[in-house]
């Protein structure tokens, strides 16, 4: 008996599902040494990776390719660094196409071999609970998004820009945090690492501004990683 049912998804042509990985069962350890929960590593030893709603919502693969592998974009030097500590005890299993996190509190995970699910949002990293456990998660919250997403653009920017894939992810031009609107017409690809990098750098310093600070303008600075960094400009 399985933990999490993957009988509905198998038909489905918005559906993707990684091949079959079963050596993970004895073999699902971070490089850490934290080990996924049981349910985790028995939906990857079937489905090692996957999406659903035509790669809107995602769940990252194990030892898998690497823009599509839990540990790769787990890796701090990839995104996490640019949210300077906020993100550092999340596990991120998941995500949606705008990046919004599905993910496990790693000292949890660690101590207890279990951990809630939070959904970290993808402008602030604020965390929010989901589900006590992974298969509460995959009935009420992933699996709904299959037919249903309760985001009410993905089924918009779906019929316009058709599938999202592994090595993009969806922003806004102008930015949300800068005054952009939920716009098709302001929809944008670019590559999950400088998305994610890009909602930190904006972020971060929108909450260290004094509130009566206009911003005019936005520029990039090379950063300690001789990496383009936006800066924004204010009087």
């Amino acid at each position: 008996m399985t933990l999490v049912d993957i009988s509905d998804l198998t038909e489905r042509h918005d559906v993707e599902l990684g091949p079959p990985a079963s050596h993970l069962a004895e073999d699902a350890k971070l490089h850490s040494g934290v080990r996924l929960p049981e349910a985790h590593i028995d939906l990857l030893a079937r489905a090692n990776g996957l999406s659903i709603y035509s790669g809107y919502f995602r769940l990252f693969g194990f030892h898998t390719d690497p823009e599509r592998d839990l540990e790769v974009w787990n890796d701090a030097n990839l995104w996490k660094y640019a949210w300077q500590g906020r993100v550092d005890d999340f596990l991120c299993f998941g995500t949606t196409a705008w990046g919004d996190q599905y993910a496990y509190h790693l000292p949890s995970l660690a101590e207890k071999g279990h951990s809630a699910v939070f959904l970290l949002d993808a402008y602030s990293m604020d965390a929010d609970p989901l589900a006590d456990s992974f298969p509460e998660f995959w009935q009420i919250e992933f699996l709904p998004n299959v037919t249903a997403p309760y985001d009410h653009m993905v089924e918009k920017c779906r019929k316009a820009f058709g599938s999202s894939g592994w090595n993009e992810l969806l922003t806004y031009s102008p930015h949300l945090l800068l005054g952009g609107t939920e716009d098709v017409a302001n929809i944008v690809r670019m590559s999950p690492r400088v998305v994610m990098r890009m909602n930190a750098e904006i972020a971060l310093q929108l909450e260290r501004l004094p509130d009566e600070t206009e911003i005019i303008g936005v520029t990039t600075h090379m950063n300690d990683k001789g990496e383009p960094e936006i800066q924004l400009i204010t009087r």
